[in-house]
């Protein structure tokens, strides 16, 4: 029996709407508000939000017109509820339940970070195997977890201040390149240009990325010439250094060899190349689903619908 799903995610800049037949992905509508905030530099809450008003409907009836199905064969419609902003994970959770009302099927909420965890998934269910690590890096999170089943998922790392994503925006920003600061820093990363390799905290403490932003910024207020490719390159070694060796130290103690990657982080280069020797099994998003998207959403409903 075909059971068809409605994923919806509205937690920060994009808007996304997707319709899964079982596990299998038959439609993924997302259009980002990414570059009516690059004019200001980051997430304005308030304009995101307006961004989701103006593209829900637009998301659902393309979602509509490229599934080709009948509206009144979905059985189940799921949300981002957390976290996110809560104006826009407001307007997500009004259209769900307003969808769910109308055709008077189950609602279900689903977590937003849980759902990165299992992206790399999408569409191959199969390939999973409990337990597994997973690192999930983005704009609001930093953080590593012990997955066991699609409901029981342990934080083993967490950041304590800002997340990696917040830092390479920031720091794009001090060195004027184009924001979001992840992708643009990738760009420019020439390793042969690293001229200082800074300490790397121990893997045992809470990821933290505000002494590296404040030391970024420090040696550009202090230069009469900021080398920006220099600086952004140092941040980018530490950066996916200090992530690895996170990694390796947790792979060890839970004696788990499969890690899945979620976030944007999933689509740095030098990342994917560093990892490339590991003796762990590295598993990615495809690129459409390795930032926020509402496959994902749909996806982990089904896996914890029939677990």
């Amino acid at each position: 029996m075909n059971y068809y799903i409605i994923g919806i995610e509205t937690s920060c800049d994009d808007t996304s709407l997707s319709l899964l037949k079982n596990d299998q992905v038959i439609s993924c509508i997302t259009i980002s508000s990414e570059k009516k905030l690059a004019e200001f530099g980051g997430i304005i809450p308030e304009i995101a939000s307006r961004e989701h008003v103006k593209n829900i409907m637009i998301s659902f009836n393309k979602m509509l017109d490229e599934s080709k199905i009948n509206i009144s064969d979905v059985n189940l419609i799921s949300y981002t509820s957390n976290p996110g902003l809560p104006t826009c994970l407001h307007i997500g959770k009004i259209f769900a339940k307003t969808l769910s009302w109308y055709l008077n099927v189950e609602l279900m909420e689903i977590d937003h970070i849980h759902a990165h965890i299992f992206s790399p998934f999408i569409n191959n269910s199969e390939k999973i195997e409990y337990p597994f690590i997973s690192l999930i890096v983005s704009g609001g999170t930093t953080s590593l977890f012990k997955v066991s089943s699609p409901t029981k998922i342990e934080v083993l790392n967490s950041t304590s201040d800002d997340a990696l994503g917040e830092a390479y925006d920031k720091i794009g920003r001090y060195l004027n390149l184009p924001y979001p600061g992840g992708p643009s820093i990738d760009e420019v990363f020439n390793e042969n240009s690293i001229t200082e390799k800074y300490r790397i905290p121990l893997a045992t403490e809470p990821f933290s990325f505000s002494g590296i932003k404040s030391k970024i910024k420090k040696i550009i207020e202090q230069s009469e010439k900021v080398n920006q490719i220099e600086l952004a390159s140092n941040f980018q070694y530490w950066a996916i250094t200090y992530l690895i060796s996170k990694i390796e130290h947790y792979s060890r103690e839970t004696k788990s060899k499969i890690i899945s990657i979620g976030g944007g982080v999933s689509a740095n280069k030098y990342f994917r190349n560093k990892i490339s020797t590991s003796n762990n099994i590295y598993i990615f998003p495809e690129k459409k689903y390795s930032c926020d998207n509402a496959a994902m959403i749909a996806f982990l409903s089904f896996l914890q619908k029939n677990y």
